[in-house]
């Protein structure tokens, strides 16, 4: 063997090291988001749970804050309409009073049950006051603990909120890992595939987002790549949408245009009823 076919052979040997270090780190960081993703999904499950249990708990604390209130308002009716009744006696024992002072101004013991009457009923007064602004109290206090278990509620859906876009983000990323159109030489697994004869109709469109009408129910799953045709008033390919969520009876997908399509008008985006069908 000459030089120059030793040289090459030692440089082929070394081009193979660096080939396969770069699939190894490439397995490698799939393994690891992949396992971060299932740690996250466990995550967004023990936050759904407490989340929901906060809800009950805050729904539950806010019903019986509301009963109490309703109590309250009903106690506080009953204590006003009482006070009226002792202020109007009040009032009426006053004039008595003043009567009985200009008509028997000379009848000691009649003037006397007058002031003990007045001041009698001033007392009942002062009770019932105090127990309206007990009243009072109570339900401010119910109030607060109402709004608080509001607060309560929307904190623990905040947090759940939160959990799963962190898992639907650490999803994507396994999803992009996994896509073996992603480079040259990308290392990934196959994209799922579905039945050759799958047909589905488009429900719903927001911006990129399609909704079709089949899911689970008829093979489809996340990460498939599929085809959008209009075949009405003229046949045409619209372009590719990719699964990203999917559910018994329907699926989410991100729709991409035609390569050759730089700027895609309102003609070039999917509509409701467009076909989508398998990648011919």
């Amino acid at each position: 063997m000459t030089a120059l076919g030793k040289i090459l052979v030692f440089i082929v040997l070394l081009l193979a090291l660096v080939w396969n270090a770069l699939v190894v780190n490439a397995y490698v960081t799939r393994v690891n988001w992949k396992t971060e993703l299932e740690n996250s999904k466990k995550k967004l499950v023990v936050a759904a749970d407490a989340a929901n249990a906060e809800r009950v708990r805050a729904d539950r604390s806010r019903e019986a804050a509301e009963a109490v209130i309703s109590q309250l308002n009903e106690e506080i009716a009953r204590l006003k309409g009482s006070e009226t009744t002792l202020v109007a006696n009040l009032a009426d024992a006053k004039k008595k009073l003043a009567e009985g002072q200009l008509v028997e101004s000379n009848t000691q013991v009649r003037d006397l049950q007058a002031i003990a009457n007045k001041e009698k009923t001033q007392k009942q007064v002062d009770i019932l006051k105090a127990e309206l602004d007990a009243s009072e109290k109570a339900k401010n206090d119910a109030l607060i603990a109402a709004q608080k278990a509001k607060n309560d509620a929307v904190q623990a859906n905040i947090d759940a909120e939160s959990a799963r876009r962190r898992a639907d983000e650490l999803e994507a990323r396994v999803l992009k890992l996994n896509d073996p159109n992603r480079g040259s030489g990308g290392v990934g697994a196959i994209r799922p595939q579905v039945d050759k004869d799958f047909r589905a109709k488009i429900t719903s469109v927001e911006g990129d987002s399609v909704v079709i009408n089949l899911g689970t129910n008829a093979g489809l799953k996340k990460g498939v790549v599929l085809q959008v045709s209009r075949y009405k008033p003229e046949a045409k390919f619209v372009g590719n949408l990719t699964i990203t969520s999917v559910d018994p009876f329907y699926a989410v997908g991100r729709f991409s245009a035609p390569a050759n399509v730089a700027k895609p008008t309102a003609a070039d985006m999917p509509k409701i009823d467009d076909t989508v069908s398998v990648i011919e």
